[in-house]
Formats: C-alpha cells, structure tokens, sequence
C-alpha cells in the first residue's frame, strides 16, 4: 500500500454553524440528515440526527495556473426546488468569471445516501481547459482525529472510504474518478497538493488512524453533468452498496420519491400561507426545519 505521510494531520476543527439550509428524507428509511453553507455541503449525520460523519464537502478547481475552491472562491446562490421539500439548488460562480458549478441536493429516501447531482460548466474557456476535484473531510462518529482513509473498487466501480468505529462512508461518482487520492489535513491531503501544482500529484492508497481528506479527480463527462454521491454503512460493503444503489436508481428517481413523501409528510399540518405576508415562505421553511430536526430511530426525539 502506498501509505500517505504527515500522519496525523493538522488539529481537527468543525466549520461554521451558521447554516444556509439543512435536509433529511421525509421516510424512516434513510438516516442520512445533511446541512450546507458557504455553497458547500458540511456537517452530514448518520445514523442519527446528532452524529457528524463528514465536516465539510467541496469542490475545488485547478488549470493552467488556476486553483479555485468553492468555499472561499465563489458567489453562492441557494434556491428551492419545492415548496414543500427541503431539497436544495446551489449554484457557485466563480468570483473571478472562469466557472460556474451547480448543485441540486437531497437524500436517497429509500437508502442511507445523499445526492449531489452536478453540473460543471466553464464561463471561460472549454471544459478541457478544466479538472474538477471532490474533496471530502470525513470526521466519522463526531471525530476528526482517529479516521481511517483508503481508495477501493465497488462492482468496478471506484470509491474513496472513510471509517471508524461501526460507521464507514463510500464517495462514489457517476461518471466515476479518473484520479484519486487518500492522506492527512494540512500535510499530504488533496488541497495542499492540488493548490501547489494545479493538478494532482499524490495519489496515496490509505492514510489510517488520523485527521483525512478524500480526493477523486471528476472524469467529466462532455456536458459537465454528474453524481456525488455519499454512502453510509456499518461497513464498507454496506456502504459502498448503498451508495451504488443509489446511482443505478437515478437522481430523477430519487428526486421524484423525495418530494412526493415530503408533500404527504406536510399535508396534514394546516396551512397558513394565507395569512403571512411573504406568502407561505417562512411558514413553509419553518415546518420543514422541524421536521428535519427529529431523530428517526426514536419517535419523538429531536436537536436543538
């Protein structure tokens, strides 16, 4: 195994808690809860509404002498996609004009995933004139330090993994990683690397026992269209297949069952859209917060 150095990485932190949006399935089946800011995904929950497995989730940019990453280098743009559904439409432009990415966000209902459908599209130049990567910091359990990273293969199809303890995540990409990576934050993780030589260099197999990153390299397809997508499971398998699954069922799919069950969540709770002055868009956002924030192996418990 190609082991990466600088173990055990910089001092774990958590990001931000003022939040953009935040999101879970309407149906017991998928516990998976994910929140964003600053355009990008940060803070997803599994198996329960109060234990963090990822900090943050981005992409970042690189060219001929160009690195550009979403958090800090983009305008953000957040949108719904229903009324009644907390799923998400980001759109990051690039402060300098050179790209745009978008992102449509939700969960799998039917599965322990959440769905990034992406598309990657140049202002400035051609799409070849571009690599995309998908960074990913993992802090399995409510933990930074203590995470063990490797590539792997699922069906043929190639991952990044994560693990500690009982819960592993699998990042898989629809149009699959043509490059991918393992280390530590701050020392041999993907940012450094890629910041420093506009591409990737390392390409490390496992960074075990401390503060990791996952890099993969998007191999974009001719329109710049994919899917992210982010597995949970109580074990590699578990997650991997969980995170295949979803890609074989398709974003349409997955999008269609996810607001359909929020919409029969909702539709008993009265609606007072009519007697807000913004038309229904605080009530609606409201409801849909409370809803999110409750834990769904015990009824009846909820988060602050």
């Amino acid at each position: 195994m190609n082991e990466a150095f600088g173990r055990p990485g910089e001092r774990p932190t958590w990001t931000t808690g003022a939040k953009s949006g935040v999101g879970t399935a309407a149906s017991p089946e998928s516990l998976v809860w994910f929140t964003f800011s600053q355009g990008i995904m940060n803070e997803v929950y599994y198996p329960q509404v109060d234990t963090a497995n990822i900090k943050d989730a981005q992409f970042v940019v690189a060219g001929d002498g160009f690195f550009s990453e979403e958090k800090s280098g983009t305008r953000h743009k957040m949108e719904r996609l229903d009324l009644w559904a907390p799923a998400f439409r980001i759109t990051n432009t690039c402060l300098s004009g050179r790209y745009e990415i978008t992102k449509d966000v939700i969960t799998d209902p039917s599965r322990n995933t959440l769905i990034q459908q992406v598309r990657f599209i140049p202002l400035e130049g051609k799409l070849a004139d571009y690599s995309l990567f998908a960074l990913t910091s993992p802090h399995i359990g409510n933990q930074g330090y203590h995470n063990d990273a490797r590539i792997g293969e699922y069906r043929g199809n190639p991952m990044l993994l994560a693990s500690s303890g009982s819960i592993t995540l699998a990042v898989m990409c629809s149009s699959g990683f043509s490059k991918r990576s393992v280390g530590y934050a701050g020392t041999s993780g993907g940012w450094q690397d890629i910041a420093a030589n506009y591409r990737m260099t390392n390409e490390f197999d496992s960074a075990p026992n401390g503060n990791v990153v996952l890099t993969g390299q998007i191999d974009l397809p001719e329109d710049g269209a994919f899917t992210l997508v982010f597995g949970f499971g109580k074990t590699e398998e578990e997650a991997a297949g969980q995170a295949y699954a979803t890609i074989e069922a398709g974003y349409e799919n997955c999008y269609t069952a996810y607001v359909d069950q929020w919409k029969k969540r909702t539709e008993p709770i009265r609606n007072l859209s009519a007697c807000t002055g913004d038309d229904g868009a605080l009530f609606r956002s409201s409801v849909q917060v409370l809803l999110s924030h409750q834990d769904k192996l015990h009824p009846g418990g909820t988060i602050a």
